[in-house]
């Protein structure tokens, strides 16, 4: 069951963290999507002012007086200026640079041919820059076309931003666009800038809602999966629980006739046969612990909690068990409480002692450490046995799960019961030299004094 644990875990966890990545991916396609959109409706509505504009034109004389006329250009256009291939102004209204740097345009060109965006979060601006030579018509029937850098040059410096143009073009309109190279006008974009902050905000809020949503499933998967695993127990115990009642009455009394028998027989038998009763004895004995460990398994763990002297109750155990006292307070003198049931403490403490006196290391070796941290007593049992040996330290505490010849494999497991059933926590590790540890953590009792 531990390691069917571990390989849920695992799985969830991998299968969450590909549901995230595959969940981001398309998030983030999504992004690019509404981003190409609002981009999309910003460069219709570029042109669609852009159009609006030439044809205010035919009605007046320069670019300024088109705009200023009202409507949807004096609302948009915050300035408007045509520029030569040098970067100096030809033409300009409005708030526009006095210079145009043309050679970074292509990191914001569009897929219209010629056409460039530029956004400006700073006055809520798309910044529509159009090459003039694909705007201008074809000069009038027998007029040669001059070119823009000669047409430009005969003017006098003072025709730049005022309406002091040559007159021999159909209108102002083309006019100016044959003698400029760029056109820049600055629009106000504002549901463009108020769409791209949504997007920023919104999708950031549901990739971390994603997460969110992934982990709390994961969570709640393991979970319900704990509490079938938890019933799955409860059913086993209630088995377990009629087998023991059955062993107790079946059991005890055939171990009870046997013990007898076993008596008789050393006092009928001087010498020969005495090694193989107490071989049956023996086993007796295991029969006999083994059905009284799974009354105490399956009694209610949690007893009744009152607050004891942890060092105290660990003290009597090691005299008990070791013939010594083995405990280690840190720091000296300290007094650390805990809030168990006296009894299942001791009995908790006793399986940990036997299984580190039992575990092949020499007797004197077997020591303990409490401390105090977090408003937690540490109970840490050590010894330098064979440790672990490779097994699963979590199948050790299932119940029936041994790895020595003469175990039960029960008494690990009344300990996690009783320990957790206090509110702590058991774990078992192998020892860096040798030897395993096993470490109790208990909540800190309240001082009864």
């Amino acid at each position: 069951m531990g390691d069917m644990k571990v390989s849920l875990r695992t799985s969830s966890l991998a299968f969450t963290v590909c549901f995230i990545i595959l969940s981001s991916l398309g998030l983030a396609f999504l992004y690019g999507q509404m981003r190409e959109r609002l981009s999309l409706i910003a460069a219709n509505d570029n042109e669609r002012i852009f159009n609006t504009l030439i044809a205010a034109l035919r009605d007046h004389d320069d670019f300024g007086s088109a705009i200023e006329s009202g409507g949807i250009l004096k609302d948009r256009i915050i300035g408007v200026a045509v520029y030569l291939d040098d970067g100096s102004s030809l033409y300009s209204w409005g708030s526009v640079p006095a210079t145009f740097d043309a050679s970074n345009l292509d990191a914001w060109k569009t897929e219209n041919f010629e056409r460039y965006v530029i956004p400006s979060q700073k006055t809520g601006s798309l910044r529509f820059v159009v090459r003039a030579s694909h705007l201008s018509p074809p000069p009038p029937p027998g007029k040669p076309l001059t070119s823009r850098r000669a047409e430009s040059a005969d003017d006098s410096p003072s025709s730049q931003g005022d309406q002091s143009f040559r007159r021999d073009r159909p209108s102002f309109f083309f006019d100016t666009f044959m003698r400029g190279d760029w056109v820049y006008i600055d629009i106000r974009h504002g549901s463009y800038w108020r769409g791209r902050a949504a997007t920023d905000l919104v999708f950031p809020l549901l990739f971390a809602a994603l997460i969110v949503l992934a982990l709390f499933v994961r969570s709640l998967a393991l979970r319900n999966v704990e509490y079938r695993e938890r019933i799955e127990t409860q059913k086993n115990l209630v088995v377990l629980g009629t087998a023991a009642s059955t062993l107790a009455h079946e059991i005890k009394n055939p171990l009870l006739a046997i013990r007898l028998q076993t008596g008789i027989l050393r006092k009928t038998l001087a010498g020969a046969g005495l090694e193989e009763i107490g071989i049956i004895e023996s086993e007796v004995d295991r029969l006999s612990a083994l059905t009284y460990r799974v009354n105490d398994y399956l009694r209610e763990p949690q007893g009744v909690p009152e607050t004891i002297d942890a060092a105290s109750a660990v003290r009597e155990v090691s005299m008990r068990l070791c013939g010594r006292d083995a405990v280690t307070v840190v720091p000296g003198g300290a007094i650390l409480y805990v809030r168990v049931d006296p009894d299942r403490f001791r009995s908790a403490l006793e399986n940990i002692f036997r299984n580190a006196l039992e575990s092949g290391g020499e007797e004197s070796s077997v020591e303990v450490r409490l401390s105090k941290a977090a408003g937690a007593v540490e109970i840490e049992v050590l010894d330098r046995g064979r440790g672990l040996e490779g097994a699963d330290a979590r199948r050790l505490f299932e119940p029936f799960y041994t790895t020595k010849g003469k175990g039960t494999g029960v008494g690990l497991s009344i300990t996690r019961r009783f320990i957790e059933a206090a509110g702590g926590t058991i774990s078992l590790t192998d020892r860096p030299d040798g030897g395993a540890s096993a470490k109790i953590i208990l909540p800190e009792g309240d001082d009864p004094r």
